[in-house]
């Protein structure tokens, strides 16, 4: 099949020199994730059998919009290093979503005021007058927002997310995405829309055709397939529970596939259907893609970002500034975290781990020795 992403062909480009920053410590973030924390204790009401963590109740503390603003503000500054500062940032949530933060607008709008693209990740079922005024009339060249939808109709969309007997919760996403869109269109805006749709058993019918359709015809930028990744972090067990497709399925969404990017051409596109479990070690995207979380600290990357995961915590940015916690962290050990890679990740540290081989010899060398002493295992050796 045609119409493959692939997540490390912008990063390989801004960073051509990736083996010798990393070397040197001279490396910055490609981006850096924000997640606004909810207003209450309840991280997200939906029971997505597909999300990794399942926990909806939080008792950590959380961090304040202006708190993030003034991150942004820090990394607006750049890299005390080189000056230089990320390339972009994404607004989004692990176990929770940015649009049910009081403080998203404001801190979509200090991304903007400091020139930053900036890319955000929502289900859609939350987006105010307020947020798409904003979205619409203070985007600019690079900006993308992503809807994570995986249905085509209300039943199937009530069954893959689990929604508590909400029965008509898909309209709802299609006619807030529609006055996103209309709104974008009206106004002009770069703003890039897209959609998302995880594979499952349930969702890989008549509902993947009716998704195309529906979300193509209002002006969608392009639309998005993947299949889910079993979670092996945590010590998690979810093999029983966990949705999957077969190969079956898999093989019959594939030919509607094709069928359907003859006639809607590049706006459909997918990510390798592979159903990969493990961790890709050495870990070169925790340099790269840091996240802050809802309670305020810096964490390696968005799959981290959780108190799950505190043994790998880089510091509470609550009280100290980026750019010093970030570098402090670079020799950070994580061979022991049990955590996993999302895609973006496995990726991008494939894609380097073979550079790293093929390369330098005195980068690699350089490197080996950073990560040596940092006590990585031989798993992580390259």
């Amino acid at each position: 099949m045609g119409n493959q992403y692939a997540y490390s062909d912008n990063l390989l480009d801004a960073f051509p020199d990736l083996e010798g920053r990393l070397a040197s410590g001279r490396v910055v973030p490609y981006q850096v994730e924000l997640h606004p924390a909810p207003s209450g204790r309840e991280l997200c009401w939906l029971k997505c059998s597909h999300c990794y963590m399942q926990g909806d109740i939080d008792d950590a503390e959380r961090v304040s919009g202006e708190r993030l603003v003034d991150v942004i503000d820090d990394l607006s500054k750049g890299s005390p290093r080189t000056g230089e500062r990320p390339k972009q940032l994404v607004i989004s949530g692990f176990r929770t979503d940015p649009l049910n933060s009081a403080s998203f607008v404001k801190i979509f709008r200090a991304a903007k005021e400091r020139g930053f693209a900036t890319g955000l990740h929502t289900k859609g079922l939350v987006l105010g007058e307020e947020a798409i005024r904003a979205l619409a009339e203070e985007s600019i060249q690079g900006d993308y927002m992503t809807f994570s939808v995986d249905a085509g109709d209300n039943s199937t969309y009530a069954s893959v997310h689990d929604a508590n007997g909400q029965s008509r919760l898909y309209n709802h996403v299609v006619e807030n995405v529609r006055k996103l869109v209309e709104s974008v269109r009206k106004r002009h805006s770069p703003l890039r829309i897209q959609a998302t749709y995880l594979l499952t058993e349930e969702n890989c019918g008549a509902s993947v055709e009716s998704f195309v359709k529906t979300f193509l015809d209002m002006g969608m930028d392009s639309l998005r397939f993947s299949v889910p990744i079993l979670p092996t972090m945590a010590h998690q067990s979810r093999d029983s529970d966990f949705p999957s497709i077969s190969d079956q399925a898999l093989s019959g969404f594939k030919e509607r596939f094709k069928g359907l990017s003859r006639r809607f051409g590049e706006r459909l596109v997918y990510l390798r259907f592979e159903k990969r479990t493990r961790r890709t070690l050495p870990c070169y995207s925790r340099w790269l893609y840091p996240t802050v979380g809802f309670d305020g600290n810096l964490y390696p990357c968005c799959l981290t970002a959780s108190k799950e995961f505190s043994a790998v915590r880089i510091a509470d940015l609550k009280k100290e500034d980026f750019w010093g916690a970030y570098y402090r962290a670079l020799p950070l050990d994580f061979t022991a975290a049990d955590c996993q890679c999302d895609r973006k990740s496995e990726e991008v540290n494939l894609v380097l781990r073979q550079r790293m081989m093929s390369g330098s010899r005195a980068a690699s060398s350089r490197v080996c020795k950073m990560m040596t002493e940092s006590n990585y295992s031989s798993e992580s050796s390259l």
